[in-house]
């Protein structure tokens, strides 16, 4: 049995003064160490001074453990509200995100998971010209439940809690 567990923001957003550093860490060592596949939620505009983190991640990936979906630029409700942007300001934010985390660790991401999981059709249409798929919970409330079908479609994925 294949078991995907989810790890979302990384880095985390409230960890300015590092103290979440070590259970994000943990988790992906955890991940690596016990061969555990994972989708992991990178931000973009918050990866690039984590070379800690980016080893780990590397390794997942190279190891084909780790699948990365791009999970935003920046991770706030001021920063992605998409009911207050258009679809080319949600193209701009996602397609941001998508670049640093290229530069970061050197992979496309081919899934957006909006932050908060906050989206609506435009966050499809611009996903859509961006060659990305959507994984989000609140799609089928947009009116958006087949690309939400889709993309849940491609990835088997279970939550994890960890002691």
């Amino acid at each position: 049995m294949v078991v995907k567990i989810v790890i979302h923001d990384i880095p985390t957003p409230a960890d300015e003064d590092g103290a979440y550093a070590d259970v994000e860490r943990r988790y992906l060592q955890h991940c690596l160490n016990n061969n555990i596949p994972a989708l992991v939620l990178v931000i973009g505009g918050q990866i690039g001074g984590r070379s800690d983190l980016i080893n780990l991640l590397k390794e997942g990936i190279n190891r084909g453990l780790f699948v990365i979906a791009n999970h935003g630029d920046e991770h706030s409700h001021t920063a992605w509200k998409p009911t207050d942007m258009t679809w080319e300001q949600q193209k701009t934010y996602i397609q941001n995100g998508q670049s640093k985390i290229e530069s970061a660790l050197g992979v496309s991401p081919k899934i957006f998971v909006p932050p908060y999981y906050e989206c609506n059709a435009d966050t499809f249409h611009a996903c859509s010209d961006l060659g990305l798929k959507v994984h989000t919970a609140s799609a089928v409330g947009y009116g958006a439940a087949e690309p939400y079908l889709d993309a849940m479609g491609m990835i088997d994925v279970y939550t994890f809690v960890s002691n």
